[in-house]
């Protein structure tokens, strides 16, 4: 099989694997009542450990003519894509590899994306009559270690706690900081948790949930989408979340309306 084709058919994997949270076309009634605990899909040990696939920012040019832009594309990316936006004129990309057929063919004014599965080392030749900008970004679904936010070394420890399987399972540890400048900062240290898309982090008054409904009844802060369903990564809270009124850090599956996994924080 050619890489072409194997990477082709993990894409189609990775989209088959991830409907249990992000299929909002499902049938209601398959899905059975929100607050009932449902059998936690407990990771197969023998299977890759792999995370919900992610979009990673590689370089943003621009220009205003013809342009030729060169980066490295690792074999491990599932795909990788090019974010434009033109202003006027036309504006064409292509790779050295797909001489016959462009990347993207564009009427300016005009924004979009287009899509590739080559890897390796990557010549991108732009032709433009006018003013354009363009993100590179890839996919990957290999484990993302963020580092430690500036100041984090030196911040308070105001909690933490382990995460465990609520309606799914999950490990690692969260952790609460004031950092230096008075933010309040999250840091998750070796998180995992079910490989789905549209999963969030929620900050919970709840004090312990043991089921989505303890999670879904109380005040929560929703501080977007999670970074990674495994890896280390950081979170700063918005400047109205009072501390004292944090019982736990929770990882919610917004179409299915489910907690994943939770994080009870103690002092």
């Amino acid at each position: 099989m050619s890489a072409h084709a194997r990477r082709l058919a993990l894409l189609m994997a990775v989209v088959l694997a991830l409907v249990s949270c992000g299929d909002d076309t499902a049938d209601d009634d398959a899905l059975g009542d929100p607050f009932e605990t449902v059998e936690r899909a407990l990771p197969d040990e023998d299977a890759p450990e792999r995370a919900a696939p992610r979009w990673e920012e590689i370089l943003t040019v621009s220009g205003d003519g013809p342009a030729t832009e060169e980066f490295p594309i690792p074999e491990d990316v599932l795909q990788w894509r090019v974010r434009y936006r033109c202003d006027e004129g036309q504006l064409q990309m292509g790779l050295d590899t797909d001489a016959d057929e462009p990347l993207l063919d564009a009427e300016c004014p005009d924004e979009g994306e287009a899509f590739s599965i080559e890897t390796g080392i990557i010549e991108l030749g732009i032709e433009a009559s006018g003013p354009w900008e363009a993100t590179i970004e890839q996919q990957v679904d290999t484990v993302h270690e963020e580092p430690p936010l500036e100041g984090m070394d030196q911040a308070e420890v105001l909690a933490t706690g382990e995460f465990y399987g609520v309606e799914r399972s999950g490990e690692g540890t969260a952790t609460l900081y004031r950092m230096p400048d008075g933010e309040l900062a999250l840091r998750f240290t070796d998180f995992q948790t079910v490989a789905s898309p549209d999963l969030f982090v929620w900050v919970s008054e709840s004090d312990e949930p043991m089921t989505s409904e303890d999670v879904f009844e109380v005040p929560h802060v929703d501080l977007g989408v999670v970074t990674t369903t495994f890896g280390t990564q950081n979170y700063v809270l918005p400047d109205d979340v009072d501390p004292e009124q944090i019982g736990s850090i929770v990882i919610w599956c917004a179409p299915l309306q489910i907690a994943y996994a939770a994080a009870a924080l103690q002092p």
